[in-house]
């Protein structure tokens, strides 16, 4: 273990100290100004590289060596730039954030996040007008707000164990009205997401081996680099059931990873009086399924993984149910992902999947997520292949998404830790179109989702922000002489700012004004107009 000072003293040897906001923001004004040709130092950070450099040649090739290699350890490749600077638990028994403990050191963790938000609307006058209108009724929450659900939530996650076993708990709940809570909707009320062993055993040789038993969530075909991205992945699977990770370092360039996964939401009986009993669980439905991962990994800034998945519905409804036999289903799903990782020009991502539909009205949500928010095969079903389908046909889509620090640039080649000012950019798009169906109305359908997000990270405690979005997509049906078009459009822009103690502070504050556009389709009751106005505020508390 190298001791504080030590440490200390090698750590200057890997780059020069720059006071990073007159550097950041000079620099930052000078390329908007287009005033910086290239890559250019101040004076002061030259006059500090020089200073760094003769501090270098007095330590010995070894010590470098060993900074230098100390220095690659601490950039872990899967540590977020804003991982929190995590102190040890009460009584110094659990290790700090990121350090090395003994495998057979038993720690506790308890961490989780509370949020709320509500939003305000600024409304229209309705046609024709109504008796008594107001001139500028305002709505909480707001009609048609794209972003900003008003709810307050709470999410707690638990975990126990050593290096080798570790039980992981997560409890979470969203108070969004009396309607959304109690035993009725567990959804949406007090419930369980994931409780599930973690089971990493010693490496064999090259070999890492990791599994998971219990119940829980994993989402997989993401193009953004930590797993959700701003629209979501491709596919997310839950259930009841387990997953057997195994890593293969084949060389100091080359890794690869296999994974395979079983799993199982049961059904309730049709005449189970209390609804549901957990968030997962569907009266009458039950679905089993299997997944297989593939993955190569290359000097760790391209990435390829493929993903399968198969679902094996059965709906065995006799009293409810909206969708005729068969009562026996299927869902497969084919996904690419690949990853460019261009340190320290950003992130890009790009996948692809292909759904196929076979009678996947008795499909529940084993396979929980899909395209453009959408929970498992009878959603999907009903937005892209029509009901008249009957659960049959094939759905193509592509996701991509980049991400960029401008910090990280002008840091470059040294780290950038996040505790300086930064102007953060991240786009992402959606296209996804109807490759097979037997409902007419919905044969040769597409649409996209389109969204980015811009901060700009300008002191400690305050950054502006920025946000797009837009969606558009074929209308069913079409050809309705009451609307001017075939096509749903439906967009926002949205500056705001955000408040927060610190640069890496868990806890934020933000106030946003959005500006939406709606067209006819979209915004199709004229007695009850959507708002074009929207005031959104919240706060969130991660501990």
């Amino acid at each position: 273990m190298i001791a504080d000072s030590e440490r200390s003293d090698r750590t200057r040897v890997r780059a020069p100290v720059r006071e990073p906001s007159r550097v950041f923001h000079a620099t930052l004004a000078a390329g908007l100004l287009g005033l910086l040709p290239g890559r250019a130092l101040a004076q002061d950070e030259q006059q500090a590289a020089e200073g760094a450099s003769s501090e270098q040649a007095a330590v010995s090739p070894g010590e470098q060596a060993r900074a230098q290699d100390e220095y690659v350890r601490l950039r872990a490749l899967g540590l977020s730039p804003e991982a929190p600077p995590t102190p040890s638990t009460p009584g110094g028994r659990a290790p700090a954030f990121g350090s090395d403990s003994g495998p057979g050191e038993w720690t506790f963790n308890l961490r989780g996040s509370i949020s709320g938000s509500i939003t305000l609307g600024l409304g229209r006058d309705p046609v024709p007008p109504q008796p008594n209108q107001l001139e500028t009724p305002i709505h909480v929450p707001s009609r048609g707000a794209l972003f900003n659900e008003n709810n307050a939530g709470l999410s707690l996650t638990t975990d126990y164990g050593n290096q080798l076993v570790r039980a992981l708990v997560t409890f979470s709940t969203k108070a969004s009205g009396k309607e959304w809570e109690g035993s009725y909707r567990p959804t949406s009320g007090p419930n369980f997401t994931d409780a599930y062993l973690l089971v990493t055993p010693q490496p064999m040789g090259a070999v890492q081996l990791t599994a998971r038993v219990g119940a829980f969530t994993a989402p997989y075909g993401s193009p953004e680099q930590w797993g959700w991205g701003l629209l979501g992945p491709l596919m997310a699977v839950r259930g009841y059931g387990e997953t057997i990770r195994a890593n293969y370092a084949a060389s100091p360039e080359f890794s690869f990873e296999l994974e395979h996964g079983i799993s199982t939401v049961p059904g309730l009986p049709e005449e189970f009086v209390r609804g549901l009993d957990s968030a997962w669980n569907e009266v009458g439905t039950s679905v089993i399924m299997h997944h297989a991962h593939a993955g190569l990994n290359y000097l760790s800034k391209y990435v390829l993984r493929l993903h399968y998945a198969s679902a094996f519905g059965t709906d065995e409804r006799q009293y409810v149910n909206v969708f005729p036999a068969p009562h026996d289903g299927r869902m497969d799903v084919f996904i690419a992902e690949t990853h460019w990782f261009a340190d320290p020009y950003g992130a890009l991502g790009l996948s692809g999947a292909l759904y196929d539909f076979y009678d996947a009205v008795a499909v529940h949500d084993g396979i929980w997520w899909g395209t453009k928010f959408t929970f498992g095969a009878i959603d999907m079903t009903r937005d892209y292949l029509g009901l008249n389908s009957g659960g049959n046909g094939s759905l193509a889509a592509l996701s991509t998404q980049y991400d960029l620090s401008l910090a990280r640039v002008l840091w470059y080649p040294a780290g950038y830790d996040g505790r300086s000012p930064d102007l953060r950019l991240s786009v992402a798009g959606l296209y996804h179109w109807t490759v097979k169906t037997s409902d007419p109305d919905f044969e040769g359908a597409q649409g996209f989702i389109a969204q980015s997000r811009i901060e700009y990270r300008m002191l400690p405690w305050m950054s502006a922000l920025l946000g797009a979005h837009i969606e558009s997509r074929d209308w069913v049906p079409a050809r309705d002489e009451r609307f001017t078009t075939d096509r749903w459009v439906a967009a926002s822009i949205s500056p705001g700012v955000e408040f927060r103690t610190d640069w890496q502070s868990p806890e934020r504050i933000f106030l946003t004004y959005s500006r939406n556009f709606f067209n006819d389709r979209s915004d199709p009751n004229a007695a009850r107009p959507l708002d074009l106005n929207t005031f959104s505020f919240g706060a969130t508390l991660g501990f």
